[in-house]
């Protein structure tokens, strides 16, 4: 386990992240006494170790989706065989079919699928939701964002994140209504949580269970 310190001029407070690599990030105003960064750093060790074992346990258990053995679909392992001949990426019967020549570049190539993948389901699952909340976008648009699982803006356009398909459908669709209700309120007021727990009331559950699949938002990178 690593530890690096990083000073910020647009930070307020500390703040210490795990890594997906299981490193330990702390950022800290910049100027402020590094003799109490490191008081904070050592009071937090035991919620450091904790989460680090989470993360270690995490990546154990989605090895084979990081070493792009398998991947995943709607939360599902699914394995990827390379096939000679095979023109273009199929999914049959849970088993992901690549051409032979993907498989010098199996990441690109499984990009590709999620996102086409995505596509299709991620507006689907939008219009259901969107008719049960009552507020329907103007555009909604579906690509491999770098940052987050999804955005909506004041112009009522949501952008969702393709990885959000790989998700279990009960975390993909909380993405979905939580998108769905900032068309209520931009921003995370309990106005808002009130309302994401109307239409989803184990939001809170999702939010804990999502932290588990935070490895997918750079699985491309």
């Amino acid at each position: 386990m690593n530890v690096y310190y990083v000073p910020s001029e647009k930070r307020r407070s500390i703040r210490i992240e795990i890594t997906y690599a299981g490193d330990v990030k702390v950022s800290y105003p910049q100027g402020i006494d590094i003799k109490k960064v490191d008081d904070f750093v050592r009071e937090k060790s035991k919620w450091i170790s904790e989460k680090v074992a989470q993360v270690s346990a995490s990546r154990n258990e989605f090895a084979d989706i990081i070493s792009f053995q398998k991947t995943l679909l709607l939360g599902k392992k699914v394995n990827i065989v390379f096939t000679p001949g095979l023109k273009r990426a199929e999914l049959q019967s849970g088993v992901l079919f690549l051409p032979q020549k993907n498989k010098e570049n199996v990441k690109e190539a499984t990009k590709k699928f999620v996102l086409n993948f995505a596509k299709e389901v991620l507006p689907q699952c939008t219009a259901y939701f969107a008719e049960k909340v009552g507020k329907c976008p103007v555009k909604i648009s579906v690509s491999h964002l770098k940052s987050k699982w999804g955005s909506c803006n004041a112009n009522r356009e949501i952008k969702l994140n393709a990885k959000t398909a790989m998700l279990p459908r009960e975390l993909m669709e909380y993405i979905v209504i939580h998108e769905l209700c900032h068309l209520f309120e931009l921003n995370h007021s309990q106005i808002f949580w009130k309302k994401v727990i109307q239409f989803c009331p184990n939001a809170d559950l999702m939010r804990k269970r999502l932290k588990n699949y935070s490895f997918l938002i750079n699985l491309f990178d």
